[in-house]
């Protein structure tokens, strides 16, 4: 027997509404967002890139453009977390 998921349970409470365009194509789906500081080490400066962790279904491309809170950002990597329902995506800030 097959057992489907249904995700959106986990895109709760912590989660934020992200606007998602790929080509033509917009929709609206709960990410969770991470957008690190810049960290000073050893007199280099090191930084990572803002990230989201979102359902599959939502349909992040590399090239889509997320906004998130009236910020624009560009999907650079789509990578699947697991099985594949959940994927990360990192993105490039304007």
């Amino acid at each position: 027997m097959s057992f489907t998921e249904t995700l959106d349970a986990f895109f709760g409470d912590l989660s934020v509404s992200a606007t998602i365009v790929t080509g033509t194509s917009t929709a609206s789906a709960s990410v969770y967002f991470d957008n690190p500081s810049t960290i000073g080490l050893a007199g280099a400066v090191v930084m990572d890139a803002p990230s989201l962790v979102a359902q599959e279904s939502a349909g992040l491309a590399r090239g889509s453009t997320v906004t998130i809170s009236g910020t624009a950002y560009t999907v650079r990597i789509v990578e699947k977390l697991d099985d594949g329902a959940l994927v990360r995506a990192t993105l490039e800030a304007p």
